[in-house]
């Protein structure tokens, strides 16, 4: 008796086109890249995209376009402290922050407050959207 029976491509049953589908899907799950990746699909069956990005802070505020990504839904914006503290987004006061968002106009913001380390650090942004060309 075989484990597995392959069945035609037009069957809703396991076939060989969707476990590798399958596989391909858990596989780019859990991969973080500075390339964009489709790492699954939303609500809408629209592939979701990851890209990270790596910033070198040298001051409590960065931004940067990110137009060209074409972002209909954004489902994840974190940032990511690699500096003193490591930690990740969080809020205790407008000089004890660490912010990162998506602005109207298509900017990654990144923003520190005042009291956050005033040497170099780098903090790593995970975006996980939608396209508006899917």
């Amino acid at each position: 008796m075989a484990l597995v029976t392959f069945v035609d491509d037009s069957s809703p049953y396991l076939n060989a086109q969707n476990l590798n589908n399958n596989f391909n899907e858990c596989y780019y799950d859990n991969k973080y890249s500075t390339n964009e990746v489709i790492i699954g699909h939303w609500t809408d069956d629209k592939p979701i995209y990851r890209k990270v990005y790596s910033i070198n802070m040298t001051s409590t505020s960065y931004n940067t376009s990110v137009s060209s990504l074409n972002i209909d839904t954004i489902i994840t914006v974190k940032g990511i402290s690699q500096g003193n503290p490591y930690t990740e987004n969080y809020y205790s006061s407008a000089t004890d922050n660490l912010r990162t968002f998506i602005t109207s106009d298509k900017k990654l913001y990144v923003s520190g407050g005042s009291t956050y380390p005033t040497t170099p650090y780098t903090i790593k942004v995970v975006l996980e959207y939608t396209k508006t060309t899917d």
